[in-house]
């Protein structure tokens, strides 16, 4: 069931638009260094789910912050860059 509920949460079809990946990365960068932390990217997924965002809503309820973390860095560095919060189309 949880591996079905991070598939939902990150869905890749989504595109979100540019501008906002940008602004959700302002938002979140706490030390203001263009990437996401662990820490950093919880405090988005929360934001997002106290804004009524599903996915990150599902993501939260099921503590699945570190895999979904991990789904998303790509390039395995510990971090998120913008282009890892922006779906692959």
């Amino acid at each position: 069931m949880l591996v079905f509920l991070l598939a939902l949460a990150l869905d890749t079809t989504a595109t979100p638009d540019q501008a906002a990946v940008a602004a959700d990365l302002r938002a979140a960068d706490a030390d203001r260094d263009g990437r996401l932390s662990r820490a950093e990217f919880r405090v988005l997924i929360d934001r997002r789910a106290e804004a009524g965002g599903e996915r990150a809503a599902v993501i939260k309820r099921a503590g699945a912050y570190d895999r979904a973390f991990a789904r998303l860095d790509r390039d395995n560095d510990g971090f998120l860059s913008r282009e890892e919060l922006t779906p692959r189309g």
